[in-house]
């Protein structure tokens, strides 16, 4: 079944781009049981000008086809940099990935297609547990430089946000960026994500240490005051970081309201 969504970028639009670094600003949940594979369903946002570039995106699910396209991205260095992984896999090392996750009841995947290209993978895992409705975002992009700043990492965070919570009643995500990749960290703000903390020093990679962002996406309806009571800290800007969450809880609503009036079931 396809997903159509045409005219996204105008929910993006609506929300103003959040450009300030985060460092700087201190339902009933429904059961996925009987699944026996959670690959997300086929997305399509219809053509539409992305930043001036007429782009035929689509999220679906990952095919044996695609394993050269996400092995050579994967085996980039400036991609892997950005991840928490330790070499660089082969092609058999993504079909036993292909495998698992054909199987996973914990996670859903997809593949992020590009006027037919395979330049992403992106999922959202499932916490279970006492984490009822909560699910970890991520996202790995090995997209050709001349689909760089073209929005596609917003639009497939939104698409993403919006797919959780209609398909599997989910509530709140988590999510942790590194702090030198400022496009996938604003990418998770301009879709209502808000800043929660870092992990400072957290990753060796490179010959050197990196540091995480923390984030949290957290539907409107649900997030009342226990987020910011989290944050009400002695050494804390506590009107700033309330400002903070409150806009972004804005974006989040728009989020789930542009979304569904571009789809068609």
């Amino acid at each position: 079944m396809e997903v159509y969504l045409s005219g996204l970028l105008h929910a993006a639009a609506a929300c103003k781009c959040y450009n300030r670094d985060p460092g700087q600003l201190l339902n009933n949940y429904r059961m996925y049981k009987g699944v026996t594979a959670m690959y997300g369903k086929k997305i399509v946002v219809k053509p539409h000008s992305f930043h001036g570039c007429e782009l035929e995106l689509m999220m679906r699910p990952p095919a044996q086809s695609d394993i050269p396209a996400i092995v050579a991205g994967l085996q980039y260095e400036p991609v892997t940099r950005g991840t928490l992984m330790l070499g660089s896999p082969d092609e058999a090392f993504e079909e036993k990935w292909l495998e698992r996750t054909s199987q996973d009841k914990d996670s859903v995947h997809w593949v992020v297609e590009v006027n037919g290209e395979c330049i992403a993978l992106t999922g959202i895992n499932f916490k279970g547990g006492k984490f009822i409705g909560t699910g970890t975002t991520g996202k790995i992009n090995f997209a050709p430089q001349k689909y760089w700043g073209k929005r596609i990492a917003t639009v497939t965070d939104m698409v993403r946000t919006w797919y959780g919570w209609y398909q599997h009643g989910l509530t709140r995500y988590t999510s942790e960026v590194f702090t030198t990749n400022p496009g996938s960290w604003k990418s998770l703000l301009k879709s209502g994500y808000y800043f929660t903390g870092v992990h400072s020093c957290a990753v060796w990679s490179q010959g050197t240490f990196n540091s995480e962002y923390l984030f949290e996406w957290t539907r409107p309806d649900h997030a009342g005051e226990r987020s910011l009571q989290e944050f009400d800290l002695p050494w804390m800007d506590k009107e700033a970081y309330r400002r903070h969450v409150r806009e972004q809880q804005e974006r989040a609503a728009l989020v789930l309201k542009y979304v569904p009036d571009f789809i068609v079931l």
